[in-house]
């Protein structure tokens, strides 16, 4: 066993997925309280030698690479398997991974077939002089659990996108910034995946077409609306005001059980996305702990509620008392 990091590298188009670099990022600050510890990216793939060079960021010391054609697809089954190996052949201490759509299926596989724990969905990571704590929302958000993996090894966490800071410019201070020709590839012995099988047949790949709307991940203006916009026509202008501002809009969890949405991917909070942008605009939010975990690292929090006594106002640099259907409509018009 040795004291190793070890983060994922999620293809993502030919480079690594953007929680990659926040990651490393978080190992890096991680190993500052570990004695002998390394920072190490993992990829998995074919062909992916520019996928390798683009993980050996500053702040790695070394790029685990693991090349086949079964691991050209998303098949966590066989990408499972190839993980695993490279885990027992190298003995890291701790494995990092994304809880992305393909982390968050991966990395319980992965821990299952260690025999090791698991913290899925992690918000964050500490490290003390005797072990390496996880921390997890539970009840919906309004506690953070403390996960301790006492024996086994690796310790696995998986980690939610958005929760860490990104990489900061070159030349801003920042421990991790793209390029380092000192990073060690190491290519791992692939040819036993050749007898390796799996229940899924992958039929074809259709990704889905770039959507219009701007991701709530890269935004510098998000306008969220929460329960106190209750009406249709009260939603569709808190969506129309995010579109004056050239900002992503985004929601609480009631509206996607309403089905004003029809998913997840404009909800923010505990289970669904969680949000750094430079201005935080929030009509009719309560301030529940599993919403507020989702957006507590933006720059500027603007809250509109007609409830003075609002959780969400104590998570705000600045709040107006008032209806959030009516304030909205008067900054339309404004507009």
């Amino acid at each position: 066993m040795n004291r190793d990091i070890w983060v994922f590298a999620e293809n993502f188009g030919g480079r690594p997925a953007p929680v990659y670099g926040e990651l490393v990022r978080k190992a890096n600050e991680m190993r500052e309280k570990m004695q002998e510890a390394r920072v190490c990216g993992v990829v998995l793939g074919k062909d992916v030698d520019g996928l390798a060079a683009a993980a050996s960021v500053q702040g790695v010391d070394t790029v685990y690479v693991m090349d086949h054609p079964k691991l050209d697809t998303l098949d966590a089954c066989v990408l499972k398997e190839a993980f695993a190996a490279l885990i027992r052949a190298y003995n890291p201490e701790v494995v990092l991974v994304g809880a992305t759509a393909l982390g968050a299926e991966l990395a319980p596989g992965i821990a299952g077939k260690l025999k090791t724990g698991l913290a899925a969905h992690c918000v964050d990571i500490e490290v003390t002089e005797k072990r390496i704590n996880c921390m997890v929302p539970a009840f919906g958000g309004r506690v953070i659990s403390e996960i301790y993996v006492p024996a086994t090894r690796p310790v696995m966490a998986s980690v939610r996108p958005g929760i860490f800071d990104a990489p900061e410019p070159a030349g801003a201070g920042a421990p991790v910034t793209a390029g380092n020709p000192s990073t060690q590839v190491v290519r791992a012995d692939s040819s036993f995946l050749d007898s390796v099988t799996s229940p899924v047949e992958m039929i074809a790949f259709e990704q889905d077409a770039p959507s219009a709307d701007l991701r709530l991940e890269d935004a510098d203006i998000v306008v969220c609306a929460g329960r106190g916009v209750s009406t249709q026509e009260d939603f569709e202008n808190v969506k129309a005001l995010a579109g004056k501002l050239n900002a992503a809009f985004g929601c609480t969890r009631s509206f996607v059980d309403l089905g004003f949405v029809p998913d997840e991917s404009r909800m923010i909070g505990t289970s669904g996305k969680s949000v750094k942008p430079q201005l935080f605009l929030g009509f009719g939010i309560s301030g529940a702990a599993h919403h507020t975990c989702g957006m507590n690292k933006s720059k500027l929090v603007i809250t509109v509620n007609r409830d003075e006594k609002a959780r969400m106002f104590a998570n705000s640099d600045y709040g107006v008392v008032g209806d959030a259907g009516k304030v909205v409509s008067a900054l339309l018009k404004q507009l």
